[in-house]
């Protein structure tokens, strides 16, 4: 196929070469036969010796094609030769383009009714905790009730700020689940349950104490302690779900 193609360009350049010879030759064709048939015959035995060493080279198929500017050496013809290159694809614009799609904002996530209900329950349980704890007398003497009068306080304050967020965000319609206000969100929260389940853990150890072991309730004021670890857990169980659905829509992303 190789050696067909290089016969027929040959051809081609040759027929090409003399209709250059006979317009634009200064001399014309026929005034000087000598030259033009020298150039002619030497052309001819150029593309006779191609063909004979592609037959000869057809058994072991290293024929290859002719080169344009070895076929016709003395002519300076500017002729443009169609070819077909394999071009990929440009990627559609439309899917680069394209807006992402916002995650839906679930209830119980920042800015949605969900989460506004959890962050007023979260901080009705811390407040009425600290409200009960600080009305006992001798609470400041055990040290694992002090640590959850600071915890219960530290949620209740931290819980109340996110409902007026929310409140805000609800009425002007604002989304809240940008990454970083999320990141945000999800640290305070992990920060505030740690410390709210771990307070009410040791006041609950030490209430059982009192009350089980010692049995010195008469003396001590055990229903307030129980009223206000058991109110500690349930501002932990509020703050739990929302920590756990900032969390996992802060690693969705």
């Amino acid at each position: 196929m190789q050696c067909q193609q290089s016969e027929f360009r040959a051809h081609l350049w040759e027929d090409l070469y003399l209709s250059f010879l006979r317009t634009n030759h200064p001399f014309g064709w026929r005034e000087k036969p000598g030259k033009g048939e020298k150039g002619l015959s030497k052309h001819k035995k150029k593309s006779e010796f191609h063909s004979l060493n592609c037959l000869e080279a057809r058994k072991e198929n290293l024929c290859s094609t002719v080169p344009d500017t070895a076929v016709l050496p003395y002519a300076r013809m500017n002729v443009s030769h169609a070819s077909v290159h394999p071009v990929e694809d440009p990627p559609p614009t439309d899917a680069i383009n394209a807006p992402r799609v916002r995650m839906k904002d679930f209830q119980g996530t920042p800015g949605t009714t969900g989460g506004l209900s959890l962050r007023c329950c979260q901080f009705l349980f811390a407040a009425i905790a600290l409200c009960v704890m600080v009305t006992t007398s001798d609470f400041s003497s055990v040290t694992a009730f002090c640590y959850l009068v600071a915890a219960v306080g530290l949620q209740s304050l931290w819980s109340l700020s996110l409902a007026i967020l929310d409140i805000y965000a609800l009425s002007v319609k604002r989304c809240l689940q940008n990454y970083q206000v999320v990141a945000l969100f999800t640290i305070g929260d992990g920060i505030t349950s740690t410390l709210t389940f771990a307070a009410a853990c040791a006041s609950a150890g030490i209430t059982v104490l009192i009350g089980n072991d010692l049995n010195s309730c008469a003396h001590n004021n055990c229903l307030e302690f129980e009223t206000a670890t058991t109110l500690a857990f349930f501002s932990w169980f509020a703050v739990l779900p929302s920590f756990l659905l900032n969390f996992w829509s802060l690693a969705s992303r």
